[in-house]
């Protein structure tokens, strides 16, 4: 319990100080499930934006923005492990997020699409799947690509909504590769 509010209470400083350094920061969560492998995701991420932003005074906007993720993967299979694949996993990534937005509308909503590309360390490099061998990542080193259709509303432009396509895998960096692809869907608050 102490470890938890000790983390919870962390993020929150560093996306305090954070903020002053970048132009905007923020914090989501997001929740998925990968049906083929009876496989949970859960991902929380920091959100740093340096306010760097393209074609502004357009109606559509192009930013970055750059998220530090930490994530979760539980195995909710009822098949027999048989070769020592771990029930979940824990990973962090660093992954940079182009952004296509909309300036918002009267009503304060603004549709965005993003797409990223980045990189994340797995505690494991086997987890037990839907298949008694689990799935095989090679190693801890992965990409983390991401795609996302969401609004953000709110006075501020504050909250956003997002559903997201999650891939992981290591682009054949080791011999074994299977990834695996997560759809989830994302809160977020920017402050």
């Amino acid at each position: 319990m102490k470890a938890k509010l000790f983390s919870v209470v962390l993020c929150c400083l560093i996306v305090g100080t954070s903020a002053q350094a970048f132009g905007r920061a923020g914090l989501s969560v997001a929740g998925g499930y990968n049906e083929s492998e009876e496989i949970s995701f859960f991902r929380g991420a920091i959100k740093l934006a340096p306010g760097w932003t393209w074609f502004e005074g357009n109606i559509w906007q192009v930013g970055l923005h750059f998220d530090l993720g930490f994530i979760l993967m539980n195995n909710e299979s009822d098949v027999v492990n048989t070769n020592g694949a771990a029930d979940d996993l824990q990973a962090i990534s660093l992954t940079p997020v182009f952004r296509l937005q909309r300036v918002p509308y009267e009503n304060t909503v603004a549709p965005f699409i993003e797409g990223a590309v980045g990189v994340s360390l797995f505690s494991e490099d086997t987890l037990q799947s839907d298949q008694p061998i689990g799935l095989n990542f090679g190693g801890a080193f992965q990409f983390e690509d991401i795609l996302s259709l969401g609004v953000r509303f709110g006075r501020q432009q504050q909250f956003e909504l997002s559903a997201n396509y999650f891939h992981y895998s290591n682009l054949g960096f080791y011999d074994e590769n299977d990834g695996i692809d997560i759809f989830s869907v994302t809160f977020g608050v920017w402050f």
